[in-house]
C-alpha cells in the first residue's frame, strides 16, 4: 500500500512485478503481484493531482473506517488496490451513495476512466453531456420526486431498470417542455456500448459515471431533502 506514496509521474510507460515471500513456521508462500503500467500511472497521477480525493477512495477499500489510515495501509489488505490489480472497476469508490457526495474530482475520474478503463475521450465527453441533460431535467422536479428519481438509478441492477430510468427522464422532459430530446435511438445505443461490446459491463460503467455527476452537482439539495425527512421522522416519534 505504500506504493501510493512513492510513485511519481516518472513511472509513465513502466510496469512492475512484485514477489512477496512469506516463511511462517513450516508454511512457505510466494505471491506474485503484477502492476500494469496504466495502474501505476493512475496512482501516481492521483497522488499528484488529487491526493485528498485518492485517500478517500483508498479508505473506502477497508471495512474499518475509523482506524488510523497509515496503520491500515501497513496491516490490512485493501479492496481498491485488489480490484486495480485484478483489472476490476473501482468506479463505485469514487462516490458515496449514502452521503450523496463524490470522493474525488472529475479530473481524477476522467484520468482513471480513460487511462485504466480505456474509454475513448469522445465517449466520456458524450456521457458527461448526457448526465448534464439528465440533471437539468430531474432538478426541475419537487424535492421528494427528485430523490426518488436518483434512488431509482442507484438501485438499477438490471439493464431494463437502467433503460426505464431513461424513459422516465424523457417523459419528464416532455412534461416540463424541454425542447431537445434526452437521447436519439442511435445515441442511446452508443451510450450502452460506449465501454466495449459487453453491454452487461458497459451500462454499469455509464450508470456509475452518471451517478458521480449527479452527486457532484446536486449533493446539497439531495442532502437537504434527506435532512428534512429525518426531522419529520423524529417529530413523528415525539408525538
Amino acid at each position: 500500500a505504500d506504493i501510493s506514496k512513492k510513485l511519481n509521474e516518472k513511472w509513465k510507460g513502466a510496469s512492475v512485478t512484485a514477489y512477496y515471500f512469506t516463511n511462517y513456521s513450516q508454511k512457505q508462500e510466494l505471491n506474485v503481484f503484477y502492476f500494469p503500467s496504466p495502474v501505476l500511472e493512475f496512482i501516481a497521477y492521483a497522488e499528484s493531482v488529487d491526493s485528498t480525493g485518492w485517500r478517500k477512495i483508498v479508505r473506502r477499500g477497508w471495512r474499518d473506517q475509523k482506524s488510523d489510515f497509515e496503520k491500515l495501509e501497513r496491516e490490512r489488505l485493501n479492496e481498491v488496490y485488489r480490484r486495480l490489480l485484478n483489472g476490476e472497476s473501482i468506479l463505485g469508490y469514487f462516490y458515496d451513495p449514502r452521503s450523496k457526495k463524490v470522493n474525488a474530482s472529475w479530473r481524477l475520474l476522467e484520468f482513471y476512466v480513460r487511462r485504466v478503463l480505456g474509454m475513448d475521450e469522445n465517449v466520456l465527453s458524450f456521457i458527461k453531456d448526457v448526465s448534464d441533460r439528465i440533471i437539468e431535467t430531474i432538478e426541475m422536479e419537487e424535492d421528494n420526486r427528485l430523490k426518488r428519481m436518483v434512488r431509482e438509478l442507484e438501485r438499477a441492477e438490471r439493464l431494463y431498470q437502467f433503460e426505464e430510468f431513461f424513459v422516465r427522464v424523457e417523459k419528464l422532459r416532455q412534461k416540463f417542455r424541454i425542447p431537445k430530446a434526452l437521447l436519439t435511438f442511435d445515441e442511446f445505443a452508443m451510450l450502452l456500448t460506449g465501454y466495449g461490446e459487453d453491454i452487461n459491463v458497459s451500462w454499469r460503467v455509464v450508470r456509475d459515471l452518471i451517478l458521480f455527476r449527479i452527486y457532484e452537482r446536486l449533493h446539497d439539495r439531495l442532502m437537504r431533502v434527506h435532512g428534512e425527512e429525518e426531522e419529520e421522522i423524529v417529530g413523528g416519534e415525539e408525538e
